[in-house]
């Protein structure tokens, strides 16, 4: 009971790190040259047009079904792929997973549900369900999937399962993806639970 206290305490901390991240503003600007600099140490080198990749319309998949999960096209470049664009803000993220969702994913009963982290008993589960940042997928051995046809990355190691699916390749978008990771106590396919619960948040994120 201990550890499992222990593990929830720090689950819920991250949480709450995710939460307060999500209100931070980026910074703009472009550098300029210190008073006094010579015009001769012009650079060799000619500058590139924009430091930001940018997706091509035409390579936009057209596949549009939402609640399918499967493997990215073999060969394919790595780049984020996003076949429905969703809004990463106003809604309630921690909404989106519901008590009854984790009951029905992990055959167990609620626990204690608290903002975005949810436990269950008989399996002993703590899940965590948030729209976060793309690079929060976290440590561990790495598999590429698709979630309704937007890029997606599942995560495991020691335990802990989680899955996170891009819902915009927009570059202002600050917290562009939604993570549902679970964390098991008991003998359960903690990775089979996350994938289940990834695709009920993401078919409740409004289109944007």
């Amino acid at each position: 009971m201990q550890r499992r206290l222990a593990v929830t305490t720090a689950v819920l901390s991250t949480a709450l790190t995710l939460g307060l991240a999500a209100c931070a503003q980026q910074v703009g600007g472009s550098p300029v040259a210190a008073p006094g600099a010579r015009a001769s140490a012009e650079p060799s080198v000619t500058k590139s047009s924009s430091p930001r990749a940018t997706r091509s319309s035409a390579g936009e998949p057209t596949r549009r079904t939402v609640s399918s999960v499967t493997p990215p096209p073999a060969g394919g470049s790595g780049e984020v792929r996003i076949a429905k664009q969703k809004k990463t803000e106003g809604f309630d993220d921690c909404a989106l997973v519901t008590p009854a969702d984790v009951e029905t994913a992990t055959g167990g009963t609620i626990d204690s549900a608290e903002g975005c982290v949810l436990s269950t008993e008989n399996p002993s589960t703590v899940i965590l369900a948030s729209v976060t940042f793309a690079e929060l997928a976290g440590d561990g051995d790495k598999k590429n999937l698709e979630v309704g046809g937007n890029t997606a990355v599942q995560t495991e190691q020691d335990g802990r399962c989680s899955v996170m699916v891009h819902l915009t390749d927009d570059p202002d978008a600050i917290t562009p993806a939604y993570l549902v990771a679970v964390t098991e106590f008991d003998d359960v396919d903690s990775c089979g639970i996350a994938l289940k619960l990834v695709q009920t948040g993401f078919d409740k994120i409004p289109d944007a």
